[in-house]
C-alpha cells in the first residue's frame, strides 16, 4: 500500500481548514510555544551525515540543535515557511471536541538539519531540541540505525506492502519499515535467506513514540506459516530469533496486536545478525564490589562478563560527594545513593544493540540457594543482606534473626530491571505463620460514585457523607489509602494520598494514588464500599457495629512509587527473635527468567529531585515559575535548599526551599528585558539537605541532557495581584484579586492557579475549569484559606496565568510572589496586604 514516507508523531483526526478571519476566532492570537509536529526520517544510519527535516509549528529563527549523545552534532541549513495544513480537531474533557478558541493556526515551518553522526555511535533512540525565536522545542526523538539497507512497504524499488503479489525480494540484514496506517491492516515483506541463517527481529518505533503493538510473523510464499508473534499485548514486540532451515524466499508479516492503525503506528524493524541483550543474571551489582554478570540474548559473545559496582553518568540518582556538615575540604567523602548503572558490553559481533540496567547495591551479597522452597528449608542470611535469585519453585523462604523495635526494610528488584517476576511478599514467624501488622475497625461506610476508578486515581467520587474528613484512613477492597482533602465543590472527588502530590489551588494531572500500610492500590468498579477506619493494635477485639473488624499483615503486591510493580514493606519487628520472609510470584509462576534480588536493610535516607519544565522558555523582562519535586526515599523529611546553578547574568531564579513535609517547591525564574532571545543555556538545578550531619547534593533529572533554559519575545499576558503579603490563622480566608494585562493581540479566557501553597490550605473557588478570568473582564477575586489543622509557617506563594495554545509546552506565567504567613491562633492575623 502506497503511503507517504513522512510519519506524524501526533495522532489526530483533522477536518478542513480555510480561510480564517476575526470572526473564526474572536479571542484573537496567542504566542505558542515551539512544536514539532514531523521528522523524517526517523532513523540515521551511523558513521554517515544525513538531513533531517523537522515541521512544526513556531520554529521560525531555528538556530541551534542540541543532540541527548556527543556522538551526534547538527547544523541547522534552513528554515523556511511552509503552508497551512488541515487543522487537527482539540479535544477536551472526556475526549470530545474542545469549545475553547485557541486563536489562528500558528505559523509552519521546515528545518532543514544536516546530521553528523560518529562511527562509533550507538545504536537505539537519541532526543533532540532545537533552538527557536520563540525558546526551546519539546524533545524530538530518531534512531541511529545499523549500516543495513533499508526498505520501505510503500518502497517501489524493493517493493512490499499489503499484498504479497509484486514483492521484490530483500536480502539479510534488512530494516523494514511501514506504517499500520489503518485498523486490521497488515504489511508483508519478502526477504531471502541461507540455509540455517539465523537472525534477530526487533522492532524499534516504540522507542521514539509509535503506538504500534508490533506482531511480527514469519511464513512461507504460500503463507504457510512458520514462527508466529506473540499473541499477547504484554508479549508483543519482545525481539526474538528466528533460524531459516532452508535457502529461499519468505515472507515477513507486520501487523498491530489490537488491530488498531493510524499515522502514529510507524514500524521499524531490524533484523540481522546483531548482538541484543535480554536479561541478566544475577541483576545487580554491590557498590564498590566486582561481579560476574551472565548475558542472556541473542549473538553475546562473550556470555559472561565483569561488571564493577559503579554508577553510569545515566544513573537516576547522581552520584554525588558528601561532607559532613561545616567541613570545607573533601577529605571525608563518600559515594552516596547510587541504585543503578547502565552497562552495553563489547562482544565478538560488536558492541550490543541495547543497554541494559543493573541494579547497586549498598550490602552484602549472597545467591539463593534455590532448595529454600519451604519453612523447615529455610535459607539463613544475616542482616543486612541482598539476595540474588531465581523462583524455581512456588516461594523461596529466608530465615533471619532481629531485635525488637529494629526496622527493616524489605526491598525486591525484579521488573524495574526487566525480569517477568511479579513479586509478592510477607513476613512470617519463625514457624512460618503471618505476622500481624495492625487491627483495622471501620466506623463509618460509604460507596464510590459516578464511575470506575482506576489504580492510579488519585481523586475518588463517593456518595455523600459528613463522617469522612481530611486525615481519615479509607479501606477500599484490601486496599488502605488516607484522605487529603475533601471536594470544595459538588462536581469533584476527595482527594488521597498521591505522587506527586495533589496540589491545592492548581490542577494536578498525572498522579499515582499513595496506599498504606503495605497494601497496595487496586481497580474498584462503581459501589464500591468505602469504610473509613481506625487503627489499632494486632489481635484487638471490638463489640460488633455492623460493619467489617479486619487484621491486616506484613504483606505488600506492588510496592508503589519508586519501586512499581516491586514488592515493599517496612517492618517493625515486634518482639526478638527468627523471622521469615516468603517470596513469591503473584500468578505462581516460576523458571529462568523470573529473577530478584531481595534486599533486606536498614532505612537510608535520600532524596531525589525532578523538575517540570525540563526547557522553560522566558519571556523578555517577565516572570515563569519551574516546579521542583522532591522524592523523599527512607522517611528523610528534611529541607531541601534548592538553587539553579550557571545561569547567565541576564537570568535570574530566587533559592527556595522545599520544607519538611512537603514534596514541592516553585521556584521563579526571571528575565531582564536585555536578555538575548534565540539562544539556550544548560539548566542545573540543584538540591542540597543535611542527612545524619551530612551535607547531600543532588541534581534534578540527572539522566537529562537536553535542560535548558531560553528567553522569548514578551509574552501574552502580564498577571499583577493586590497583595504582596497574606497572614492567616487557621480556619480563616483572605481574598486576593489577580487582574490580566493582555497584550499581542490576545484576547482570551486566562485560567489562573496558585502554586506553592503549604500543606493544610487551599483555593475553595477552584473547579472543573479552575480559577478562570474570561474573556471579558481582566480581574478576579479568589480567596487563599488557611484549614482548621494548619500549621504555623511562612511561604512565598505565586499567582500564575496559563495562556491556552496548540503546544504540549506550558504557557505559563507568574505575578510577583506573595508571601504567606499562616500564624497560632494566638497571633494576629489579618486578611492580607
Amino acid at each position: 500500500m502506497k503511503r507517504p514516507s513522512v510519519i506524524a508523531l501526533v495522532l489526530s483526526c483533522s477536518i478542513g481548514l480555510g480561510a480564517e478571519s476575526a470572526t473564526d476566532h474572536p479571542t484573537g492570537s496567542r504566542t505558542t510555544p515551539p512544536t514539532i509536529e514531523l521528522l523524517s526520517p526517523l532513523g540515521i544510519v551511523k558513521g554517515t551525515t544525513q538531513r533531517l527535516t523537522v515541521e512544526g509549528y513556531n520554529l521560525h529563527g531555528a538556530s541551534e540543535i542540541h543532540f541527548s549523545e556527543p556522538t551526534i552534532r547538527g547544523r541547522i541549513l534552513q528554515v523556511q515557511r511552509m503552508p497551512d495544513v488541515a487543522e487537527p480537531v482539540q479535544l477536551g474533557a472526556a475526549g470530545l471536541p474542545t469549545t475553547v478558541d485557541l486563536g489562528p493556526q500558528p505559523k509552519r515551518y521546515q528545518v532543514d538539519i544536516e546530521v553528523n553522526i560518529e562511527n562509533k555511535a550507538n545504536v537505539g533512540p537519541v532526543g533532540f531540541r532545537l533552538v527557536t525565536e520563540f525558546g526551546t522545542s519539546p524533545t524530538g526523538k530518531i534512531l541511529v540505525e545499523p549500516k543495513y539497507q533499508i526498505t520501505s512497504e510503500n518502497s517501489l524499488d524493493h517493493g512490499a506492502g499489503d499484498t504479497t503479489s509484486k514483492l521484490k525480494e530483500v536480502s539479510l540484514p534488512v530494516i523494514l519499515t511501514g506504517v499500520i496506517s489503518e485498523p486490521g491492516d497488515e504489511d508483508f515483506f519478502a526477504v531471502t535467506a541461507e540455509a540455517g541463517e539465523q537472525v534477530v527481529f526487533e522492532e524499534s518505533g516504540v522507542s521514539i513514540g509509535s503506538s504500534i503493538n508490533p506482531v511480527i510473523d514469519i511464513l512461507t510464499e504460500n503463507y504457510t506459516p512458520l514462527y508466529r508473534g506473540q499473541k499477547s499485548r504484554n508479549k508483543s514486540g519482545r525481539p526474538f530469533s528466528y533460524r531459516f532451515q532452508e535457502k529461499g524466499t519468505y515472507l515477513v508479516r507486520v501487523s498491530d496486536y489490537t488491530k488498531t492503525g493510524g499515522k502514529n503506528h510507524f514500524y521499524r524493524i531490524r533484523v540481522g545478525d546483531y548482538p541484543l541483550i535480554r536479561s541478566t543474571f544475577p541483576l545487580g551489582v554491590q557498590r564498590g564490589k566486582t561481579a560476574e554478570i551472565t548475558l542472556k540474548g541473542f549473538n553475546l559473545n562473550p556470555e559472561k562478563i565483569e561488571v564493577l559496582g559503579t554508577p553510569s553518568w545515566k544513573d537516576e540518582f547522581e552520584n554525588v560527594t558528601v561532607r559532613r556538615e561545616g567541613q570545607k575540604d573533601a577529605s571525608y567523602a563518600e559515594s552516596f545513593s547510587t541504585p543503578s548503572l547502565l552497562i552495553r558490553p563489547e562482544t565478538s559481533k560488536g558492541r550490543t544493540f541495547n543497554s541494559v540496567k543493573l541494579a547497586l547495591g549498598n550490602h552484602p551479597e549472597v545467591k539463593a540457594n534455590g532448595n529454600n522452597s519451604t519453612v523447615t528449608s529455610a535459607q539463613k542470611i544475616d542482616f543486612p543482606t541482598t539476595i540474588n535469585g531465581r523462583m524455581n519453585s512456588d516461594a523461596h523462604y529466608f530465615r533471619f534473626t532481629a531485635e525488637k523495635d529494629q526496622l527493616i526494610l524489605v526491598d525486591v528488584t525484579a521488573a524495574q530491571v526487566g525480569s517477568k517476576l511479579d513479586s509478592v511478599i510477607d513476613i512470617l514467624d519463625a514457624d512460618g505463620k503471618p505476622v500481624a501488622l495492625a487491627t483495622l475497625r471501620a466506623v463509618a461506610v460509604t460507596y464510590t460514585d459516578l464511575d470506575d476508578h482506576t489504580s492510579k486515581q488519585a481523586e475518588i467520587r463517593f456518595q455523600l457523607t459528613e463522617d469522612i474528613t481530611a486525615g481519615d484512613y479509607l479501606m477500599l477492597g484490601s486496599e488502605v489509602t488516607r484522605v487529603t482533602r475533601m471536594p470544595r465543590q459538588p462536581d469533584e472527588g476527595m482527594a488521597v494520598e498521591s505522587f506527586p502530590p495533589i496540589i491545592p489551588g492548581r490542577r494536578t494531572r498525572g498522579t499515582t494514588r499513595l496506599t498504606s500500610f503495605g497494601t497496595s492500590a487496586q481497580a474498584h468498579a462503581l459501589g464500591t464500599p468505602m469504610y473509613k477506619v481506625q487503627v489499632h493494635p494486632p489481635g484487638k477485639e471490638f463489640p460488633p457495629n455492623g460493619l467489617p473488624v479486619v487484621q491486616i499483615y506484613h504483606h505488600n503486591d506492588d510496592g508503589g512509587v519508586p519501586n512499581g510493580k516491586d514488592s515493599f514493606l517496612k517492618f517493625k519487628v515486634p518482639t526478638d527473635g527468627e523471622y521469615l520472609v516468603r517470596l513469591r510470584d503473584t500468578h505462581g509462576r516460576s523458571g529462568e527468567d523470573y529473577t530478584y534480588r531481595l534486599a533486606l536493610r536498614p532505612p537510608r535516607a535520600d532524596f531525589s529531585l525532578s523538575s517540570e519544565p525540563r526547557t522553560p522558555n522566558i519571556p523578555r523582562g517577565e516572570r515563569v515559575p519551574l516546579r521542583i519535586t522532591a522524592f523523599r526515599h527512607d522517611g528523610f523529611d528534611g529541607d531541601i535548599r534548592v538553587t539553579v546553578k550557571g545561569l547567565p547574568t541576564e537570568i535570574q531564579a530566587d533559592d527556595t526551599v522545599i520544607p519538611s513535609g512537603q514534596m514541592v517547591a516553585t521556584v521563579m525564574l526571571h528575565a531582564n528585558a536585555s536578555a538575548p532571545i534565540g539562544k539556550a543555556f544548560p539548566l542545573s538545578i540543584l538540591g542540597t539537605a543535611v542527612i545524619d550531619g551530612k551535607s547531600v547534593s543532588r541534581s534534578a533529572n540527572p539522566a537529562d541532557s537536553l535542560q535548558f533554559v531560553a528567553v522569548t519575545k514578551p509574552a501574552d499576558i502580564l498577571l499583577m495581584t493586590d497583595k504582596r503579603e497574606v497572614v492567616l490563622k487557621p480556619g480563616q480566608d483572605a481574598n486576593i484579586t489577580v487582574s490580566v494585562l493582555r497584550k499581542n493581540g490576545f484576547d482570551g479566557r486566562v485560567p489562573v492557579e496558585v502554586l506553592n501553597l503549604p500543606p493544610n490550605t487551599d483555593t475553595p473557588e477552584v473547579g472543573l475549569n479552575r480559577i478562570v478570568i474570561t474573556e471579558e473582564i481582566d480581574s478576579r477575586t479568589f480567596s487563599i484559606r488557611a484549614l482548621p489543622d494548619a500549621k504555623p509557617i511562612e511561604q512565598m506563594i505565586y499567582v500564575a496565568g496559563i495562556v491556552e495554545t496548540r503546544s504540549p509546552q506550558p504557557n505559563t506565567f507568574i505575578a510577583e510572589p506573595i508571601a504567606l504567613k499562616i500564624v497560632a491562633t494566638s497571633d494576629n492575623a489579618s486578611n492580607g496586604k
